[in-house]
């Protein structure tokens, strides 16, 4: 059995290591939530685990992402019916011009995006079960 994947980000750098280890997770839509009550934005998603060095088509962990002190979200091009996986490309953070306030883009495949109002930066990224083989390892064109 893998040891589980948590992580915590509460500064720039830190996002870029959760954004690594975000990238080519597969989600539908409907596994995004906003609670605008509590502030928190999810996505639970299908990680691919490349940290692991694996042969063939590697392995998909199941994962939950969490972003807290969400004050607005935004998304461009997503359907939020469609059954059709969104792939994330990369999570990073715009300040504002009073820090640590700021936005936080997540951006998926086919020029689609989530855009978070944050008052700073806190989130969790959790592996929640256990890794198992994907279909098709991930293609950038490499």
């Amino acid at each position: 059995m893998a040891k589980k994947m948590r992580l915590l980000a509460i500064e720039n750098g830190d996002i870029e290591i959760i954004s690594a280890a975000c990238q080519d997770g597969l989600f539908l839509a409907k596994d995004a939530q906003y609670l605008p009550k509590s502030r928190r934005f999810t996505i639970a998603f299908n990680r691919y685990v490349w940290e692991n060095e694996t042969k063939g088509a590697g392995q998909r962990v199941p994962c939950v992402i969490s972003f807290e002190s969400v004050l607005a979200v935004k998304a461009k091009g997503i359907n939020p019916n469609s059954e059709i996986p969104l792939s994330i490309l990369n999570i990073s953070f715009i300040a504002d011009d009073e820090p640590p306030s700021g936005k936080i883009k997540i951006a998926l495949a086919n020029d689609y995006e989530i855009l978070l109002e944050a008052e700073c930066i806190d989130i969790a990224l959790a592996d929640i079960g256990e890794a198992r083989d994907a279909i098709k390892r991930p293609d950038h064109g490499a």
